[in-house]
């Protein structure tokens, strides 16, 4: 046996003295995890509300189009989620993003012109982005982390549509 195995603190005070140590060593770890919680939290809000704020330019510069031009920003949304399958690295991931791209555009080519299917496929494409920012999935979207940004864009296209056209 060694020295460190032998040795008994007795006493509550003893206790106490270990407790506050090993408390004082942990704090300046979980200070740095609280720092890193935080600045991540706050990059993903700035991520959504960017999203936001472009979507609200893009409609705007749109001069607040109507569902044509939604059923269009719906199809290319689609188009990125098929562009984003070159960097998959699991079979999942490809399957996660072809299979909303596919239903995207056999709904439009299907009722491009009616208003519960553009909104399905805006719906489509909120559910896709907060599975994606929260999931561990692969692609060029996640390296570039722009789900949050994406969830964002999509939320307020979706918003807009339920207010002007249902």
């Amino acid at each position: 046996m060694t020295a460190i195995t032998e040795t008994k603190i007795e006493g509550a005070a003893a206790e106490a003295v270990i407790n506050v140590a090993s408390t004082a060593a942990l704090r300046p770890l979980l200070l740095a995890a609280a720092k890193d919680h935080a600045w991540a939290w706050l990059d993903q809000t700035a991520r959504f509300t960017g999203g936001v704020l472009i979507a609200l330019g893009a409609l705007a510069a749109a001069n607040w189009p109507g569902l044509s031009f939604l059923a269009a920003f719906s199809a290319i949304g689609a188009l990125l989620y098929v562009a984003n399958m070159a960097d998959v690295e699991r079979y999942r991931d490809g399957v996660l993003f072809l299979v909303p791209a596919i239903f995207v555009w056999v709904l439009l080519a299907w009722a491009n012109s009616s208003p519960v299917a553009v909104g399905l496929t805006l719906f489509t494409h909120v559910f896709l982005a907060f599975f994606a920012a929260f999931a561990n999935v692969t692609g060029t979207l996640r390296q570039l982390r722009l789900w949050s940004l994406l969830l964002g864009f999509s939320l307020t296209l979706l918003s807009y549509f339920v207010i002007n056209h249902l």
